[in-house]
């Protein structure tokens, strides 16, 4: 061997590294500085998510009965089979740490207007009514507290107030063709629900009704009437959130996003550009809030008038945001599920001294590569190639990371640990 070539091809070798690597964080800035990391989660396009406090979460996996739940914070999953195949669970909530409930159905299989409790925080399930109030799907559920809740269909109320032993149906509007689509509380406990009204033909009303006797009464507190246009593809109220006892949010078709500061008594109208389909909104204070606008994750911190985009390590559509507590929220995608744990603040990489105690070795690498952290935890890692795509995704839980299928080249490596983010430049031989 000439070892005189062979460093010279090294040393230029590393110089073209070097510029590559440069350019490579300068054109893709979310690598380095993503404010929504991706969790080794089994989602996929058909998932429903409700994050109970900061380390638990469950969803439900397609018709598949499947719930899953995580009591670390997405590190690990374990899933619990409901016995209900074919059929989906759309929504879950929590009215404590232990005690939740979902809803549900299907269309064409044998379990239809679902309803499903858990005491043990969702290690467990168990089935409190099927095919008893002639829908097809339940999907949208509220609880005040753990015996009282409402459960919805698009054109059905139901309340319990005895944990789901028993279900009373509710009148809120006319007889005209009523579709509910959303039902919150705010801290009073008033419930609210946002719903669509057929008038005629290619004519709607878009409201939201409160009430605060449980169900008793409403009373529309927001309303807004459309002419000549299309229902499926126009303007409606999503979901509604309150971050306290008298500010609330709600969004919803072409960009709608609607406030109050009365309690719920009064709302007022505004756009948000792009004028997207928002379907995906929470608040952690009266100003600070998130929601899923042109597909990905916008924040404001001025009570929405102003948004900007956040970063996530691998761009996907949002389907639904919630926070745990101000720092600690996960939102779900149509392929996984993602978290924060600072606020969706850009997470600076670790000064040099930190990031220095990371070791990638070998390095180059030819088949294998370890990661060692002796101060600190690896949560995850992600490797992209020079063009910023995702190559290998990784949880914790490795020992060695295979690169036996990546061609030869740069990559880098997006390594999230307990103290930070950091960047590494891996070469494969």
């Amino acid at each position: 061997m000439n070892s005189s070539k062979h460093f010279l091809n090294l040393s230029s070798k590393s110089l073209i590294n070097t510029l590559l690597f440069a350019l490579i964080l300068t054109a893709f800035p979310f690598i380095s500085n993503a404010q929504w990391n991706y969790l080794n989660s089994p989602t996929t396009s058909e998932a429903y998510m409700e994050v109970v406090n900061n380390d638990t979460i469950v969803y439900s996996l397609d018709a598949t009965g499947d719930i899953y739940h995580s009591y670390d914070g997405g590190e690990t999953w374990s899933a619990f089979q409901t016995g209900l195949e074919y059929s989906w669970i759309y929504d879950f909530d929590f009215p404590t740490n232990q005690i939740g409930y979902g809803c549900g159905g299907t269309f064409f299989g044998l379990y239809q207007d679902v309803i499903i409790k858990t005491e043990d925080a969702g290690l467990t399930w168990d089935t409190l009514t099927t095919n008893s109030f002639g829908q097809y799907t339940f999907n949208n559920i509220g609880f005040l507290n753990p015996d009282t809740g409402f459960v919805a269909s698009s054109y059905l109320l139901l309340r319990t107030q005895d944990g789901g032993e028993s279900f009373t149906p509710l009148q809120i509007g006319s007889d005209e063709v009523f579709t509910i689509r959303s039902l919150q509380f705010n801290s009073y406990g008033a419930l609210f629900v946002s719903a669509s009204t057929k008038l005629a033909e290619n004519s709607y009303r878009i409201s939201i009704y409160r009430s605060g006797d449980l169900g008793e009464t409403w009373q529309e507190v927001y309303v807004d009437e459309m002419d000549d246009v299309d229902f499926f593809n126009n303007r409606f109220v999503g979901e509604i959130v309150f971050p306290d006892q008298q500010t609330g949010y709600a969004c919803g078709g072409n960009g709608l996003f609607l406030k109050t500061i009365d309690a719920g008594f009064t709302w007022t109208q505004s756009f948000i550009s792009p004028l997207s389909n928002l379907t995906a909104i929470d608040f952690t204070s009266t100003e600070v809030g998130y929601i899923n606008n042109a597909g990905g994750i916008s924040k404001t911190t001025d009570g929405g008038i102003t948004w900007t985009a956040q970063n996530m390590n691998v761009p996907a559509i949002v389907q639904d945001i919630q926070f745990a507590s101000a720092n600690v929220g996960y939102a779900l995608t149509d392929a996984k599920l993602y978290k924060t744990v600072n606020a969706g603040e850009i997470m600076n990489v670790l000064e040099n001294e930190i990031a220095a105690k990371i070791k990638v070795f070998p390095n180059p690498a030819r088949e294998f590569v370890s990661i060692d952290f002796p101060k600190g935890r690896i949560q995850s890692v992600v490797i992209y190639d020079v063009v910023g795509r995702n190559v290998i995704s990784l949880s914790a839980n490795f020992e060695k990371i295979n690169l036996a299928k990546l061609p030869p080249g740069i990559y880098i490596l997006n390594i999230l640990t307990d103290k930070g983010l950091v960047t590494k430049r891996l070469i494969k031989n």
